[in-house]
């Protein structure tokens, strides 16, 4: 092989090689595939819970005792991840609001996660301000992209969803700790058979359970004390005395 052959098949064996290199290095790279092969993002908004059921679907209206709203979302051709840690084009988080139709925005988060709650304890009780009240209320979603910008989809995609429902509040909530406990059993004890003492009292029954509407268990009530021993039966009485001795024949 001449010299001249050697340097040319050389310099081609070189540009193979860095050929070859920079297509491995760009196929390792995720950011510059698609993953979802050109199919838009589609972000929608399942199911919201207020205690008990979806109230999107015949749900409870009612909010629960522990004040937390359950939201369920729905997302498709989109990768759910926290800030700075995405890998592809269609990659976020999504942004969660609740509203009234004043336009006054009780809550707003973000969240990297299909499941969302939102807690409104902090608008309930005397001295909230604005005091949560009943009615009409809308959940707000909408995709964020890894630098917090609104994600436009584009056509057959949706970026954006919203739910309005009714909300009323729960007449009464009991408190944790304030249930009575179970009254305590009352003595049974009468005159038992002779010389015996009497039956034991019944025990209180167990206090009821306090239910915490939503996912949240319910706070058991206190048992109620055993009732006291019953008084000991009155010793019978003393036997007769034996029949006086017979006279005796005359």
């Amino acid at each position: 092989m001449t010299p001249a052959r050697a340097l040319s098949l050389r310099y081609s064996l070189g540009v193979l090689l860095t050929m070859s290199l920079f297509a491995a290095c760009s196929g390792d790279d995720p950011g510059t595939t698609d993953p979802f092969d050109g199919e838009p993002a589609v972000l929608d908004i399942s199911a919201i819970s207020l205690g008990q059921g979806n109230v999107l679907d015949g749900g409870s209206s009612v909010l629960s005792c522990d004040d937390k709203i359950a939201v369920a979302l729905s997302v498709q051709a989109w990768r759910l991840r926290p800030p700075g840690v995405c890998d592809v084009a269609q990659c976020g988080r999504v942004s969660v609001q609740l509203s009234d139709p004043s336009g006054y925005i009780w809550l707003s988060q973000q969240t990297a996660s299909v499941g969302v709650t939102l807690d409104l304890s902090s608008f309930r009780g005397d001295h909230a301000d604005p005091p949560l009240t009943s009615g009409t209320y809308t959940i707000s979603a909408e995709l964020l992209d890894d630098a917090g910008a609104p994600h436009n989809p584009g056509d057959g995609g949706k970026g954006a969803a919203e739910q309005t429902f009714q909300l009323d509040l729960p007449a009464s909530c009991p408190v944790a700790g304030d249930e009575a406990a179970g009254s305590g059993g009352t003595p049974q004890g009468g005159s038992g058979p002779v010389a015996d003492g009497g039956e034991a009292g019944l025990s209180g029954s167990a206090g009821s359970t306090l239910s915490v509407g939503g996912s949240s268990s319910g706070f058991g009530g206190s048992s109620g004390s055993g009732g006291s021993s019953g008084s000991g039966g009155s010793g019978g009485s003393g036997g007769l005395a034996p029949p006086a001795a017979g006279t005796a024949g005359a």
